[in-house]
């Protein structure tokens, strides 16, 4: 499966590609006039990740991996 430029992901044998969920929430607070918070919060359900693991030959083989990411930021920002 082709996820992007220079981006492979081998399913394992004879499974289907699935649909990837993102999901992004931006926040942002002002400080005054001098300063503001931003924060942003992700997450992403790709069932489609996968690792390769040896099989009980030897052979690496690919594996579903957990298909949830979560992630977050938080910046300050400066006005002058």
């Amino acid at each position: 499966m082709l996820v992007g430029p220079n981006q492979l992901r081998i399913l394992p044998t004879g499974e289907d590609r699935r649909a990837a969920l993102t999901l992004k929430a931006t926040v942002r607070w002002d400080l005054g006039t001098v300063a503001g918070v931003v924060a942003e919060f992700a997450y992403v359900n790709d069932p489609n990740k996968t690792e390769f693991v040896d099989d009980d030959t030897g052979v690496a083989v690919p594996v579903f991996k957990d298909a949830n990411t979560y992630g977050a930021t938080v910046m300050l920002q400066a006005r002058y």
